[in-house]
Order: C-alpha cells, then structure tokens, then sequence
C-alpha cells in the first residue's frame, strides 16, 4: 500500500501546476496536497480533502477548483451551509472563481432547476451521510446527471461506522463501478462464491466493500480518494525547525513563522462538596448515576444492526437523565474519603 500511496502522490506532484493567483499563500504541504487532490479528481471524478482542522482546506479546495477552471474551463458549484455561504463568496471572488455558492438548506429547492456546473464542491460532507435524505438524493441526482466531478471538505469525514465513508464517495461513485480493488479480507473470509451468493454485488465494486467491516479493507479503498493529514504529520515533513529554541514553525509569505504550540499539561483542581445536594458534579459520581453507567455494555454497530443499537442507546440516555432527575428528590448525600471511594453519607427527612 505504501508504494501505491507513494506513486498516486508522484503522480499529482508532478502533472499539475498551481494557479499564479495562489502565489505563495500555499504552505509546502498545501501545495502537496492540492496537486495530490486534483489527480484524484481528474482520475477518479471526485476526491475527499480530509485534513484535521486548522489547516486549511477551504484554500487548497479553491486551488483545486481553479487548476480545473484554468486547464479545463470547468465552473464550480460550492454547496456549503448556510453560515457559511459569505466565506466562500469572500474566496470566490479573492481567486477570481467562476463559481456559484449554494447553501445546502437551498439544495432540494435549487439543484432541479439550475444549469450545469462540472465541479461541484461540498463543503461539510460529512453531514451527507444518510443517503435516505432530500437533500442528499438532490446532491448526487444533480451530480449524476450533469457528470460532475466532486470535490468533499471535511476534518471528520468517518463519524460512526464505515458507511459515513461510502455514503460521501456515492455522492459521486455509483455503487457498481468497478473501483480495480475489491476487499480482499472480506472475500478471504467468506468465499468467493458465497460472498456473490450473499451479497449479490460487483467484487470490484463500492457496494462489496459496504458489506465489509474490516479496517483494511476500508484502508485500501480509502488509498483511492482522500488527501487527508494530521497536524502531527505536517509537524514532522514539513516545518523547519529553531535552531535557538528547537520549536517547529512554519512561514508565511511575507516571511513570518507561526510556531507549532508545545502542549503543557497542567492539573486544573476544584472542590467537590459531596454533601451538597445542589453540587452538580457530586450528583455525576453519585452511586445510582455511577452504577448505571458501569452497567451499560460499548455499543457494537455494525450496519445490519445501527438502528437496535440506536434504541438501545436512548434507552440508556433516558436512564441516565432519569437517574439525575431522581436523586436531588431522594434526600440522599455522598462524601468522599480518602481513597476516592464514594457512599452515602447521611440522608435528611
């Protein structure tokens, strides 16, 4: 995997070129990225930039969007939230983007009747995940209809199971295409001929992957379409170092470094007044709040089974919220001694 991730990353590097807009606004691993990206567009129709928070996904994403306005003459179609709409039109005009922003509250209404944008960017993809919604059915109808190459934005694009990651890659991926890969554990394990029996689908297909939950089978597919890194990755590859004070930084434009912040743990104390009925964080530790959270099992979600695990988690909330109701009215009291062990101390009449 890690030749294959090393030859789709050279391949980007070395055939496409950043917008002279852009200058030197782009960090070194921006610049990295946005050529990795725009590979992945240009080959496989869409691409996930995935990158923690903070650094900076909303320029490199514009960068993308012009290389393919400059090279191709593609317009862009940004669908971002609301709150978020006069940012991106902030950017659309800085770089000089033939692009229409759309909030995504607008997207069922809007997308039916709109003309044809090639690249559509969605920023927060994350919140596409359920594949049942208006609004997502709108998105990947508008994008299957118009051919258009997708360009997703989110720090946290896998949320709960595997599935938030397929449902993103089907705005763009039909669930038959053949991806060239197929997940390999899954298939060691089943069969061949009882997979297809069972599943009814492609080998080389993203529905086949859907019905794997093996980490690295979704690491294989997930080699094909993000970009995405973490501040620690970019702390080690990519900042220079003081040679006064040996803090990693990196520099702008105009010369300035901006410094990686040194975590500091520090032990933050307060009283906990355990005979105090109107003490909140005394209430947590009570013993019922205590023993109904020990009592609960970790929640295993595979597909076949989210929605009983659901239930089954706001049963559980509905206890614990029960619990916190109840035990000011029970008169009860705690206290702490020394070796952290909580009881009951005294109940008032």
């Amino acid at each position: 995997m890690a030749f294959h991730l090393s030859q789709e990353a050279r391949a980007g590097l070395s055939e496409f070129r950043i917008p002279a807009d852009f200058g030197k606004r782009l960090f070194e691993f921006q610049t990295a990225a946005v050529k990795i990206a725009a590979h992945h567009l240009n080959k496989r129709g869409g691409v996930i930039i995935g990158d923690v928070v903070g650094l900076g996904k909303t320029l490199m994403a514009s960068a993308v969007a012009r290389i393919f306005e400059d090279d191709q003459g593609l317009e862009t179609l940004i669908i971002c939230p609301k709150n978020l709409v006069p940012m991106w039109e902030d950017y659309r005009e800085r770089y000089r983007l033939r692009a229409r922003v759309l909030s995504i509250s607008r997207a069922t209404k809007e997308l039916p009747k709109l003309r044809r944008y090639r690249v559509v960017l969605i920023d927060e993809s994350h919140n596409l995940r359920n594949r049942e919604g208006k609004r997502y059915r709108a998105i990947q109808e508008y994008v299957r209809e118009n051919e258009s190459r997708c360009i997703l934005l989110s720090a946290t694009p896998y949320n709960k199971t595997y599935l938030d990651l397929s449902n993103q890659l089907r705005l763009f991926v039909p669930e038959d295409k053949d991806l060239g890969i197929r997940p390999e554990v899954r298939l060691r394990e089943l069969g061949e001929t009882e997979f297809i029996r069972r599943h009814q689908c492609p080998l080389r297909s993203l529905a086949a992957f859907e019905k794997s939950e093996h980490a690295d089978d979704w690491r294989e597919l997930m080699r094909l379409y993000p970009v995405r890194r973490t501040r620690g990755f970019i702390k080690d590859n990519y900042a220079a170092t003081d040679t006064q004070t040996g803090r990693k930084y990196l520099t702008f434009e105009d010369g300035t470094r901006s410094y990686f912040p040194g975590r500091v743990p520090k032990t933050v104390k307060f009283k906990i007044d355990d005979c105090n009925a109107a003490d909140q964080y005394a209430r947590l530790y009570a013993p019922p709040v205590v023993d109904t959270i020990n009592a609960l099992s970790p929640p295993y979600n595979p597909p076949a089974s989210r929605g009983r695990q659901e239930s089954r988690s706001i049963r559980s909330g509905e206890t614990y919220l029960s619990v916190l109701r109840q035990f000011p009215a029970s008169g009860k009291t705690l206290n702490q001694p020394s070796d952290g062990v909580r009881y009951a101390c005294q109940t008032r009449k």
